[in-house]
């Protein structure tokens, strides 16, 4: 009987010490570094169930796209039977067979029902390697912060205080559509919606829309027409104008915003969003 008597005393000891050990590393906020290839492509490298993985991070990226040969490897992927099909701001469409992992373990967080696709092609020109791509709504299974002025992400299960972490934290408003996250953009008195994409190296205003001709400048970035031009637009919060230089590109029909902002926006600005969606924060350095 007095066996008995301490052996559940041993199990509710080891039950408490199990749910201290869950509750803090639920509520722990895991640090990413963000280093960057020669096209300010941002990289993550994850440790992906038995995997050290690097990754391209992209906010207009959906899933996981990783080769075959990992995907394969990963403690219990599923092929979905269907196929994914996408088009990349190039207009090139690909079509990639879907997975799913119920549980994934990523830096010691669990993911759950993680859907993903082999990697194939994708983006506008070349970088320096061509890396495996997380998306965004991968990571948005967490609380989210991009900073690439210091270099880094953060997740956490619980909530952020990013108004303690960034004293300068303002709220941005944003909706979500197919093409990600879109927020509005001001270019001279016009003002529209651009997708935030911090994998895109450059913003992108389409070339059709129409822009006071005083608006628009020369640049020197090898584009295939050949001819390249820049516009100067802003992104408000608040009181605060975050400036940008859009280059003006031709986009495929089935991308709806008027452009994407970019690099010049993300390397000013870490990007705050709730897990819920319910808030976007961003902290701008000045300059």
């Amino acid at each position: 009987m007095k066996f008995i008597y301490l052996r559940m005393i041993l199990l509710c000891i080891i039950f408490i010490l199990s749910a201290i050990s869950a509750y803090c590393l639920s509520t722990s906020t895991v640090e990413i570094p963000i280093s960057f290839d020669r096209a300010n492509l941002p990289i993550v490298e994850m440790e992906l169930d038995k995997h050290h993985v690097q990754f391209y991070l992209d906010t207009g990226a959906k899933g996981l796209h990783l080769p075959k040969r990992i995907a394969d490897t990963i403690h219990g992927v599923k092929l979905t039977g269907r196929t994914v099909k996408s088009v990349d701001l190039a207009g090139k469409i690909r079509e990639d067979a879907e997975f799913m992992i119920p549980e994934l373990q990523m830096n010691d967080m669990l993911f759950s029902n993680v859907t993903g696709q082999h990697l194939s092609d994708w983006g506008l020109g070349k970088s320096q390697f061509q890396l495996p791509v997380i998306g965004f709504d991968v990571l948005q299974q967490k609380e989210l912060v991009i900073d690439f002025p210091r270099k880094r992400i953060l997740l956490s299960d619980a909530p952020i205080d990013v108004d303690k972490l960034y004293h300068s934290a303002r709220d941005l408003q944003f909706k979500r559509a197919d093409e990600g996250l879109v927020i509005s953009a001001h270019i001279g008195r016009n003002e529209w919606s651009f997708v935030l994409d911090c994998a895109a190296s450059i913003s992108i205003v389409r070339s059709s829309a129409k822009i006071d001709k005083n608006l628009i400048t020369p640049c020197t970035i090898n584009l295939p027409g050949g001819l390249c031009e820049a516009v100067s637009g802003h992104v408000h919060c608040g009181e605060k104008k975050i400036p940008l230089q859009l280059i003006r590109m031709s986009l495929p029909e089935q991308f709806k915003p008027m452009g994407v902002v970019g690099y010049d926006f993300f390397s000013r600005c870490a990007l705050y969003l709730s897990k819920d969606f319910d808030t976007m924060k961003i902290a701008c350095t000045d300059g």
